[in-house]
């Protein structure tokens, strides 16, 4: 475990607090970026005790209620810490892994970064897998937190929902390929029904053709018996 310069343990303990990273991790993390140094400036023009670069850091000091050219300032460069891990937790979900490479390398460029975040993490003897992000629960460890266990939750909802929403649209295209199927089918029978109907008349036509025939045939019979009787 990382030894905390006294003057650090109340700042650390506060970014715990505000992010829901382990003390431990913020401590290895601190001690692999300047070994608590406030005055600290890297080749790449980092500065302070967590190495920020001005430019990242000015955009995100409004944020954090500290101004713009303080990273010499500890306690504002642990406020600027807390926005910017904070939004980097959001980013990955949760994972700290995915954050601490991110801090190192940029969001873009994690395989980068894999490096230096499981050096900290190995430091502080935390997990890999750690999943955490906004207020810890109490009883529950720095491991676990309310906003990453909403996190996940709400992750989990959003996939269900996509995946519930291809199944409807899934669902719909079939309905509206068995309509079109049921659509020339119904075309078809209509014309079988009106040939059926046009068949069914035919016969109907010739019957009342005969039957009328029948009909002259007995009338003619009659006129020629009557006129036979008055001759």
């Amino acid at each position: 475990m990382v030894s905390v310069p006294a003057q650090y343990d109340p700042l650390i303990k506060e970014m715990s607090s505000s992010t829901g990273i382990p003390y431990d991790v913020i401590a290895a993390q601190a001690q692999a970026e300047s070994n608590f140094s406030a005055t600290a400036r890297s080749s790449a023009g980092a500065l302070g005790w967590l190495q920020f670069l001005p430019s990242t850091y000015n955009t995100y000091a409004a944020r954090a209620g500290v101004g713009q050219g303080t990273e010499f300032n500890p306690a504002s460069e642990a406020k600027v810490y807390d926005v910017f891990m904070g939004d980097l937790l959001k980013q990955f979900h949760g994972n700290l892994r995915n954050a601490l490479a991110a801090y190192n390398a940029g969001p873009g460029n994690l395989q980068a970064g894999y490096g230096y975040a499981d050096k900290i993490l190995g430091a502080s003897g935390a997990p890999s897998t750690i999943q955490t992000t906004g207020l810890p629960i109490p009883g529950l460890g720095g491991g676990l937190s309310i906003s990453g266990i909403l996190g996940n939750i709400f992750g989990d909802l959003r996939d269900i929902l996509e995946r519930f929403g291809l199944i409807v649209l899934g669902g719909v295209l079939i309905i509206v390929g068995i309509h079109i199927l049921s659509g020339g089918n119904a075309g078809g029978q209509v014309t079988n029904i009106t040939e059926q109907a046009a068949g069914a008349g035919a016969p109907a036509k010739g019957k009342h053709a005969a039957e009328t025939g029948k009909v002259a045939g007995k009338t003619g019979a009659s006129e020629a018996i009557e006129a036979a009787a008055v001759a």
